[in-house]
């Protein structure tokens, strides 16, 4: 269910301004009275209208505000029901960046609704994305995430299908776990030492260090070219986000600001990276 705050973070302008007159007309309404308590119900109200004027016409609209995480899509840097701040006044004095975790109304390509989603920006206007999955070769067998997963759900490695996977050259990441290469070779009997082949996005032809993934791509997306105006934008979930993997770029128009901090809840709260 939608909590208060929620609700209150997102009301239309309409709603607003109505709240505005309403407690406009009350505060005419009693300004006549030489009560004690109307007075200072007449002052109450003047400064819960100036708190609401700042937030819901000045702050929200031009200078910050605040988001909820609805999925696990940017795992691990957010999680569902994750409060964040988002300043909005960023893009207006420099450009978007690298490594930015932008929001954004979604294009209707990606939702019909255009509902505000949350990625990570990958590459900009002229960039070559190319987007290559990660997989092991046993013997001449190649598997992919899927594949790894099953074998390691039958030996009681992880406990679930939904277990985090990370390709490197070396091992296996699930999770906090590694397994390297001697131990997969006990795991999975083959004549041949494993090769692992980590997933990757390419910008340009370099391979991005992305420290900051939940899990490496199992997915291709080849030599996606961004537009102009555009930036394209993924997931840290990788293998669980429907992002421009899927529909393509993002009109820069569509970035309503950056994402700065985790303000709630309080153990979570931290800097964006």
């Amino acid at each position: 269910m939608e909590s208060l705050t929620d609700k209150l973070s997102t009301l239309p302008l309409p709603v607003v301004v109505s709240i505005l007159a309403l407690l406009t007309a009350v505060r005419v309404s009693w300004k006549g009275e030489r009560s004690a308590v109307f007075r200072v119900l007449t002052e109450v109200i003047e400064t819960i209208q100036i708190a609401v004027a700042l937030v819901f016409l000045i702050i929200r609209p031009f200078v910050v505000l605040t988001f909820h995480i609805p999925t696990g899509s940017m795992q691990p840097t957010l999680s569902i029901n994750d409060r964040i701040i988002v300043n909005r006044m960023i893009y207006r004095t420099s450009p978007i960046q690298y490594g930015d975790v932008v929001v954004f109304r979604a294009p209707v390509a990606a939702d019909k609704q255009e509902k505000e989603f949350i990625k990570r920006v990958i590459g900009i206007a002229g960039d070559h994305i190319a987007i290559e999955p990660g997989s092991m070769t046993l013997d001449d067998t190649v598997l992919n995430h899927t594949d790894i997963r099953n074998i390691l759900l039958k030996k009681n490695i992880i406990e679930s299908s939904n277990a985090p996977l990370l390709f490197t050259n070396d091992g296996i990441w699930t999770g906090k776990r590694k397994i390297d290469i001697q131990e997969l070779t006990e795991l999975i009997p083959t004549k041949h030492r494993p090769i692992i082949t980590p997933g990757h996005v390419r910008r340009n032809g370099t391979v991005l260090t992305e420290l900051y993934i939940r899990e490496d791509p199992d997915y291709i997306d080849v030599d996606h070219i961004i537009p102009p105006g555009h930036v394209y934008v993924l997931g840290d979930n990788r293998n669980d986000s429907h992002d421009s993997h899927r529909w393509g770029s993002v009109p820069i128009s569509r970035v309503i600001g950056r994402a700065d901090a985790v303000i709630y809840p309080l153990s979570r709260a931290k800097f964006i990276q």
